[in-house]
């Protein structure tokens, strides 16, 4: 079994995990923030993530 590794662009992963990631809570506001590993800032968001 031959695997290949595609390359993507980080948009494209952003649209694909935005809405069903694991890393999302919501706040006691309905504000989204995010528990992921290299966030600093803790905001869902493109500009903000640690896996694009």
């Amino acid at each position: 079994m031959v695997k290949a590794h595609v390359e993507c662009s980080s948009e494209l992963v952003w649209q694909c995990v935005k809405k069903n990631n694991a890393y999302v809570r919501a706040s006691v506001n309905r504000t989204r923030m995010s528990a992921e590993k290299g966030n600093v800032t803790a905001k869902h968001g493109f500009s903000s993530s640690g896996k694009t």
